[in-house]
């Protein structure tokens, strides 16, 4: 199995946990995937959940919370100049799920960007890291920044299952 499908299986995984969670807590709205749709998916997250605004999600899925870190993507495919999801995905909620620790973190991405790229430039804070957890073709590089230091606009740990 190769990084790709790896990663695939841990966000297939996730969704398992996820739209069944959104289905009780939002009765009534409709959930539509985005997966057969790779520019909607890029542009606009994963996820369409109709209410009377359509919200669009981004879904980051992880195994566990080993450091209490969320892994904000600054390249996709560095070596291609290839922006990553907090360049390209204009989603207006993230969530970022920990299957194992059944931890889902939200938040605005509006805000995110904001924290990240705003007059404070944030996210510079934080060094630029290659991802290493999958082997892969692609060099995906990013800021693992603590959860902690977006505690003021993220709502969480909230358990799904």
């Amino acid at each position: 199995m190769n990084a790709f499908d790896e990663a695939c299986l841990v966000e297939d995984e996730a969704m398992m946990v996820l739209i069944p969670f959104i289905a009780r807590t939002c009765p009534g709205v409709i959930i539509v995937p985005t997966k057969n749709q790779p520019l909607l998916q890029k542009v606009k997250g994963d996820l369409i959940v109709n209410t009377p605004k359509d919200r669009f999600v981004e879904i980051k899925a992880e195994r566990a919370n080993k450091h209490g870190n969320l892994f904000l993507e600054t390249w996709s495919n560095r070596a291609t100049g290839n922006p990553g999801w907090m360049d390209t995905c204009f989603a207006d909620r993230l969530w970022y799920y920990f299957i194992d620790d059944d931890q889902l973190y939200t938040m605005r991405m509006k805000e995110l960007r904001m924290w990240a790229f705003g007059p404070n430039a944030n996210i510079f804070n934080y060094p630029e890291k290659q991802q290493s957890k999958y082997c892969q073709l692609n060099d995906t590089w990013g800021r693992c920044v603590p959860i902690k230091a977006l505690a003021a606009f993220v709502k969480g740990p909230i358990h799904a299952k």
